[in-house]
């Protein structure tokens, strides 16, 4: 793992994979370089190309707030719309665990770890000194950007940094949702306080020169994030598909289809379950007819047995269909654009125009 040529292959990687991929491609490098004791890889890297990386994270954290904003309050499903905002918080915490990982090349590691370890405390004097440590160190453009949002997550639950191990663990256990069925979450008559959407309001203001902040309709919202699924999870957008369910909204084809040949079966359960549903009321119900016999031989055994009955149920045969998902070997790379973050990879072009709006 540590010869040059992986080195390489992973620092070309970075400016394009996206959530997962890209802590994990992030961790492999900080263990070489801390292994190898030396600074190499941030040598390679650059320090211009490291505040870009930084910047796609702020830019990502003030799409996520946009969302919180847009959505919280306004839909009906209070239930569905505090696991969408918990699935946005998650986010945001891996976003800040990625930005901690990435300032490691630029100051010295123990310095950042120390001021992780006291911020993820909890205990005020020790939150203070983490926060004293970044303040005294930081000399990047977003300094001012970063501890706002820091701060406001102390005062507003979101847990960080280092906690997006143990979120995955926790997501990789949830249970496939019965498609029939409204998906179970535990009633709540949960609310955004004031404090918090005072918090992130704050955080948008900061993050001004990064996004233009433009407020969506919830429904444009989520369509939105649903555009920018690659950059966020598989369970956001699983989210996303619950809560337009449950409300009765109508989606985009393509959002429909891309969620269909997500990478989870999480999703493509979800997006079954809204088509399922606007069937029921009448609307799209030949979409979903069609669509089963192509997801028939699905990779997921839970999903696949769903889909089955349902094909029984609707006496549906169908052989020799192609299938909605291509096979592994067709699998075209699917690394989505990064313009809407203002960042290019560095083998294409740089656009002038380096800003982004929601």
């Amino acid at each position: 793992v540590g010869s040059r040529e992986a080195i390489d292959f992973l620092i070309q990687q970075l400016p394009i994979r996206w959530s997962n991929d890209r802590t994990n491609i992030l961790r492999a490098l900080i263990k070489i370089q801390n292994k190898n004791d030396t600074d190499s890889i941030a040598d390679t890297l650059g320090r211009t190309e490291i505040e870009a990386l930084l910047e796609q994270e702020l830019m990502l954290i003030a799409q996520v707030t946009a969302a919180i904003l847009d959505i919280t309050g306004r839909v009906k499903s209070r239930d569905l719309e505090e696991m969408l905002y918990r699935a946005l918080q998650g986010v945001q915490t891996d976003a800040i665990d990625r930005i901690f990982l990435l300032m490691q090349f630029l100051y010295e590691s123990d310095a950042i770890q120390a001021a992780a370890y006291s911020l993820r405390s909890g205990i005020n004097d020790d939150v203070a000194q983490g926060l004293e440590i970044l303040d005294t160190k930081l000399d990047i453009p977003q300094k001012r950007a970063l501890l706002v949002i820091l701060e406001n997550n102390l005062m507003t639950g979101v847990r960080s940094p280092e906690t997006t191990q143990r979120q995955n663990r926790g997501r990789s256990k949830k249970k496939n949702v019965q498609p029939v069925a409204p998906v179970k979450v535990k009633a709540t008559q949960w609310r955004m306080t004031r404090q918090e959407q005072l918090g992130f309001e704050m955080q948008l203001q900061v993050l001004s020169s990064s996004m233009a902040y433009n407020p969506l309709e919830p429904l444009d919202r989520i369509k939105h994030l649903l555009d920018l699924r690659h950059f966020l999870s598989d369970w956001v957008a699983a989210c996303c598909f619950h809560l337009v369910r449950s409300e009765a909204w109508t989606l985009d084809r393509e959002q429909i289809l891309s969620a269909l040949r997500g990478g989870s079966s999480l999703l493509r359960e979800s997006a079954l379950l809204y088509l399922y549903n606007a069937q029921q009321r009448g609307q799209t119900k030949s979409a979903f007819l069609k669509v089963l016999p192509r997801m028939q031989n699905d990779a997921d055994p839970l999903l696949r047995r769903q889909i089955q009955q349902w094909m029984a149920d609707y006496q549906i045969r169908a052989e020799g269909v192609a299938p909605i998902r291509p096979e592994p070997e067709e699998e075209i790379e699917d690394i989505p654009q990064t313009e809407i973050f203002g960042y290019r990879p560095r083998s294409l072009p740089q656009s002038s125009d380096t800003g982004s709006s929601a």
